[in-house]
Order: structure tokens, then sequence, then C-alpha cells
């Protein structure tokens, strides 16, 4: 297993196994921690790597996560050449979820709100002697209004 460190907004973030782990200001921070074992975000059995690439994309160090462990022992960057294609993709799609916009996970934020304020306007019209056929039609009928605000407190 991977982590790989790739530059975000004048910081440093950590991807292992596909999800960002944690941002830094320093790059190698992730792999101080890793040596000392203080940090449980980055205390990951498995970890045979770290990687950190440039704002290019392109691979600036390997460091072996034994070699990081082994107390005294001088660390040496390997060779990017020695990368297997496996660890090229999974190198290439850490860059791409560091580097995804932000916008994707609005559309889906405002659905789910709205959906709660629809369930929360059901929840109000259930105590009110209405017919269910009267409640939907006016529920439906007008959606350029604005939506009422939540009841304060909770059943």
């Amino acid at each position: 297993m991977l982590a790989i460190t790739v530059p975000f907004l004048e910081k440093f973030a950590c991807v292992v196994a596909g999800k960002i782990i944690g941002l830094s200001r320093h790059n190698d921070y992730f792999e101080y921690h890793y040596r000392l074992r203080d940090l449980k975000k980055i205390r990951i059995e498995g970890l045979t790597k770290f990687i950190r690439v440039d704002g290019q994309g392109q691979v600036e160090s390997i460091m072996l996560a034994e070699a990081l462990l082994t107390k005294g022992a001088k660390i040496e960057s390997q060779p990017a050449e020695s990368l297997t294609d496996e660890e090229k993709v999974e190198i290439a799609a850490a860059i791409e979820l560091v580097n995804q916009p932000p916008q994707e996970e609005q559309p889906t934020n405002q659905q789910s709100e709205t959906e709660n304020e629809s369930e929360g306007a059901e929840a109000t019209t259930d105590n009110v002697d209405e017919t269910p056929d009267e409640s939907n039609v006016a529920a439906t009928s007008s959606p350029t209004k604005k939506s009422r605000p939540r009841p304060n407190r909770r059943r």
C-alpha cells in the first residue's frame, strides 16, 4: 500500500488507499510521524512506500516504509524507475482525487438538504387535519415559493 503526498493549495495532502487522510504544511509530515509512530491516522499496517509528487504530477521521492522504521538507518530515496505500472496508476488516481474541484460535491449536499426539508414539511403536515391529497397538491403546486423554516424542536 502506498502513501502518496500531493501538493494542494499551498499544503500537502496524503492519500492512502484512495482516501485523503490529512493535510499538512510540510511535505515530509506524514513520513516523519510514521517514523515516530505517534500519529494515529498514519499508523497504518501494510504501508510499503511513501511517495512525494510535485505540482506537475512528477514523482519527487520514493521512501521505503520499512527504512523509515529502522532506527539509525540512512534513508535514501528510491529511483522513480522502480515504480510498477500499478503504482503509477495509483499515483495518478491520488493526484486526481486531490485535485478534484469541490463543486461536484455541492449538488448532492443541496439535494440532501432539500430532501431533509421536505421530510420536515411532511412531518408537520401529519398533525394537521387535512386530507392527504390536499397536502400533496400544496407541496407540489408552488415550487417557486421559499421553503418554510424548520421547527425548533425535533421528535
